[in-house]
């Protein structure tokens, strides 16, 4: 974790916390750190693994979602769908929130796409019921699809998740 935290922030932001007097665990301080500062890295994929590895992805999307980073939204989602980590344990809704329309709609379909049949099906449903967000035809057409994968007829009641 050490490490982790020399990666991300420089010793200037570490000095801070500690004069502060005040103890802070490095989820609390990854919550209120502007995400660009990960994302906008070279090695944001990296950070994202760790934070993965160490259960501090909700952290991160805390920090999203507070700073309503659409960008960041948008490159953690991203790498989501591709590391097939869209999982449920993740604060799905949150990551979604603060994206527009049509970037909501792009990765929605990406993660219909690359995941098909193996996508986690009550992650993606918190991640598209954010409240403000409207569904494009080819990804409502997408979602109706979602009866033709075996797996997910076997271990879910669609008909729940079309309500």
């Amino acid at each position: 974790m050490k490490n982790l935290s020399r990666k991300i922030f420089s010793a200037n932001c570490i000095t801070f916390f500690k004069k502060n007097q005040k103890e802070f665990s490095f989820a609390q301080i990854l919550e209120i750190l502007p995400p660009k500062w990960i994302t906008e890295r070279s090695d944001a994929k990296s950070i994202f693994q760790i934070l993965s590895q160490e259960n501090l992805l909700n952290s991160f999307i805390e920090a999203i979602r507070k700073y309503k980073d659409a960008e960041a939204s948008k490159v953690l989602s991203h790498w989501l769908i591709q590391k097939d980590a869209f999982k449920e344990d993740l604060d799905m809704a949150k990551l979604s929130s603060c994206l527009n329309f049509e970037t909501f709609n792009v990765l929605c379909l990406e993660a219909l796409r690359n995941l098909g049949g193996k996508i986690d099906l009550e992650a993606f449903l918190h991640f598209i019921l954010a409240e403000k967000h409207f569904w494009s035809d080819e990804l409502l057409i997408a979602i109706l699809d979602l009866h033709q994968h075996e797996r997910l007829r076997r271990e879910y009641d669609l008909k729940y998740f079309m309500r």
